[in-house]
């Protein structure tokens, strides 16, 4: 009898003391690899207006990244200037606003963090906000319905989403926010040559001259082009170089929107599975259907999303291929092809998810002339990030989005990591350079990029791994497509235990949502599973 005390004993007190070690582990783990504790922080005015920096912060591009760092600026700086090339939100200078967006569950929560009345004004622009599920397939692994609990997501189309920022954060700034059209061309240094002192700009209107503004702050929200990268060191020969790191992906995308008339909205909302959550809710839609690769399934996505209400949009992704669908037919004979490459292992999940193509039928027949609506094309650059911590910057220097880390849009991390940055921005200026003492210190800069890089460096690091998959991608340079093998084939297995066990997948979302730290995936229940996957299939 007192064996059998003590074993149950031992057996209790250990699991007590794993359940405190793991509590404690991932409290850390919270603290350093996510924004959950910064953004209470970003919920009110950060500042009196005779507590903010003196002096104008001075914002390199518009886009979203531009206004949302302006957001943040205009709590903390007297005022605050966007200089962006063309103001317009149908501009081609920014392809991504015409194609498809995927807004991980992390991104409604700061929004709603940086703007209270974020849901009303969304849905009056026809934004969806609801459970975070779709119809999510992966390698041809497929998640059922969801579980109690799934995070909310936003869905909305991503020029939708940029105008209705650029409103907020106006309306939040209250006149401390002003924008020139023009081009950031260069910045001055200060006389002990640790800070910027002014920025400029040549303005859009080719018969003015170049013009120079004093700028306590300057942030290079210019996208891929990083501007900075290149003024930096030519302003002051201490500054930088800064190496730059990428790989070539290959990919290509086309989109094309279809605007569907209302009589036929009852019948495709009913061409889904019947016991789909969604099925007969046309207002409830948000991804029909999202259709992802993994490396070993197959080298092209599909996607077809519903935005702003009555529109559907159709994606085509593919690495290392060139030959992209043009047309209605021409995208579901892609689909059909995808499908065929991806389930020839799975042939089972085929027969359960073929209804894609009564949906796709039903639309077809309720567009006239369908095929006259062509896609737009779009080719996706090297993915790169520029480690601006190896070199010495302005104190009173940051950079954001792209101009910092393009990541492969494949992946639909881009604006997650805008908001993340910018949360950071945020907590890094109430740190050290609090309302009790608003002067910018000699480490703010370096403290931003050492957080920022914390928190999105592995997004750069497991998408290029799983890129290395494809054997058309070329790789950094130093490195092979061998790297990150073990990881790839890790991911499959995942894959096929979210596609068993809803918890697994709720842990996957949460995590990938940005709202779980990265190391729940190794929760010792997940890493079993996994380990012993074989037997257990087996078992069951």
């Amino acid at each position: 009898m007192s064996t059998v005390f003590w074993v149950l004993s031992i057996v209790f007190a250990a699991y007590a003391g794993f359940k405190i070690y793991w509590a404690g582990t991932r409290a850390t783990a919270i603290q350093t690899s996510t924004i959950l504790l910064d953004l209470p922080k970003l919920a009110h005015p950060p500042r009196r207006p005779d507590q903010k920096i003196r002096g104008t912060a001075v914002i390199a591009g518009g886009s979203l990244g531009g206004f949302l760092t302006a957001r943040i600026l205009a709590g903390h700086f007297e005022k605050v200037l966007i200089i962006e090339a063309d103001p317009r939100l149908q501009s081609s200078r920014v392809a991504q606003r015409l194609h498809g967006h995927y807004f991980p569950a992390i991104v409604l929560d700061t929004l709603r963090a940086l703007f209270p009345s974020f849901d009303s004004e969304a849905r009056k622009e026809g934004a969806i906000i609801g459970n975070g599920w779709n119809r999510w397939t992966i390698g041809g692994f497929q998640a059922g319905p969801p579980p109690a609990g799934w995070p909310e997501r936003l869905n909305l189309s991503r020029l939708t989403l940029e105008a209705l920022i650029r409103r907020l954060v106006i309306d939040y700034a209250q006149g401390s926010i002003h924008i020139i059209q023009g081009t950031v061309i260069g910045v001055r240094i200060s006389s002990d040559g640790a800070t910027i002192d002014a920025v400029s700009f040549r303005p859009s209107a080719e018969t003015d001259p170049v013009q120079t503004l004093p700028a306590a702050f300057f942030a290079d929200c210019s996208g891929s082009s990083s501007i900075s990268s290149k003024i930096l060191p030519a302003a002051n020969q201490s500054w930088g170089p800064y190496p730059r790191y990428h790989y070539d992906p290959k990919v290509n995308y086309r989109t094309a929107i279809v605007h569907v008339p209302e009589p036929s909205r009852v019948a495709l909302s009913r061409a889904v599975p019947i016991l789909d959550p969604d099925w007969g809710r046309w207002d409830r839609f948000t991804f029909v259907e999202a259709f992802q690769p993994t490396p070993q399934s197959d080298n092209a996505y599909y996607g077809i999303q519903k935005v702003d209400g009555d529109r559907l949009l159709l994606i085509y992704f593919a690495w290392g291929i060139e030959n992209l669908p043009e047309n209605f037919s021409q995208f579901v004979d892609a689909v059909r092809s995808v499908r065929e490459r991806t389930f020839r292992t799975n042939p089972s999940g085929k027969r359960q998810s073929d209804w894609i193509f009564e949906f796709l039928n039903v639309l077809g027949e309720s567009i006239n002339n369908i095929d006259d609506i062509k896609f737009s094309g779009y080719k996706v650059g090297a993915c790169r990030w520029i480690d601006f911590e190896s070199a010495p910057i302005p104190s009173n220097f940051v950079p954001i989005g792209d101009a910092r880390m393009y990541l492969n849009p494949a992946f639909g991390q881009g604006l997650s990591k805008i908001l993340m940055e910018i949360t950071v921005l945020n907590s890094t200026l109430l740190t050290l350079a609090p309302p009790s003492s608003p002067s910018i210190p000699s480490s703010l800069s370096v403290s931003f990029l050492k957080r920022a890089k914390q928190l999105t460096q592995s997004m750069y690091d497991l998408n290029r791994m799983l890129d290395y998959g494809y054997d058309t991608t070329d790789p950094q340079e130093g490195e092979s497509l061998l790297l990150g093998e073990a990881f790839r084939n890790h991911w499959v297995k995942l894959l096929r235990l979210c596609e068993q066990d809803g918890s697994v997948a709720k842990t996957l979302v949460g995590v990938f949502g940005g709202l779980a730290p990265g190391s729940d995936l190794n929760h010792p229940y997940i890493s079993l599973r996994i380990r012993f996957s074989k037997w257990w299939s087996h078992r069951k």
